[in-house]
């Protein structure tokens, strides 16, 4: 069974959708920034057969357990389209965090780690460490 943490808000302040706006918010990014197709195919995949999504919860729930507007995919097609958003999930997150990461850097770090962010993976580390964000896994 997979478990999907979505939280209550504590990380909004730092740029991350709430749980209301996160589809919504995740399906302009697979639009905007031209990813992976297959993110688009599965967001289209989830929106054809759920309608608009308004509740991700919801939504998660019923793909896993192929209820609701699910219930008509073979455990076959519903794992290949969790394993599709779950990517696209991932990725859309990274993107945030790289975003923030710059953001966060351009406005408080320039004096105290003045290197460009993305110019290498210690410049990433000097940033994250200058925050206190250091990930358990920086890989």
């Amino acid at each position: 069974m997979t478990t999907y943490v979505l939280g209550a808000g504590a990380s909004y302040h730092a740029g991350f959708p709430l749980c209301s706006a996160l589809w919504a918010q995740m399906m302009f990014w697979v639009i905007d920034s031209q990813s992976d197709p297959t993110f688009r195919q599965a967001v289209d995949a989830v929106v054809a057969l759920n309608g608009p999504v308004t509740d991700v919860e919801e939504m998660f729930t019923n793909l896993d357990n192929g209820r609701g507007a699910f219930k008509a995919l073979t455990e076959g097609q519903r794992k290949r389209l969790r394993r599709s958003i779950r990517r696209c999930l991932k990725h859309y997150f990274k993107s945030i965090t790289h975003q923030h990461l710059k953001l966060l850097y351009t406005r408080l770090l320039p004096k105290k780690c003045p290197l460009e962010i993305g110019s290498s993976p210690s410049t990433t580390m000097c940033l994250l460490n200058a925050l206190s964000l250091a990930p358990a896994d920086s890989g």
